[in-house]
């Protein structure tokens, strides 16, 4: 899963708050569903690079690396730094924050 969002400018998609917010909801929701029960095995965040997406276009960004369309240049979103802390700390990094 992910999220689309409309960001206008560099400095607002390296900053996506709204994308960590979403993407931490899902994981949260993945620990409760696994306190349940749930044999939950694996999950990646969508996507990886921002990309043409059929459709949206170029309009709205999915991805946790902003992708300038012009040159090719790839920097990490701060949900990228975020979303690797999740996985290093094996999903400590959302439940501690509750």
């Amino acid at each position: 899963n992910g999220v689309a969002c409309h960001e206008t400018n560099f400095e607002q998609s390296i900053h996506d708050s709204e994308r960590i917010h979403y993407l931490a909801g899902y994981i949260k929701g993945f620990g409760e569903a696994m306190a349940e029960g749930v044999n939950l095995k694996g999950y990646f965040a969508w996507s990886l690079f921002d990309n043409f997406e059929w459709q949206y276009g170029l309009s709205k960004r999915f991805g946790i690396v902003y992708v300038n369309y012009t040159t090719l240049v790839r920097t990490p979103k701060d949900s990228a730094n975020w979303y690797r802390r999740v996985i290093y700390s094996n999903g400590a990094e959302v439940f501690s924050n509750q």
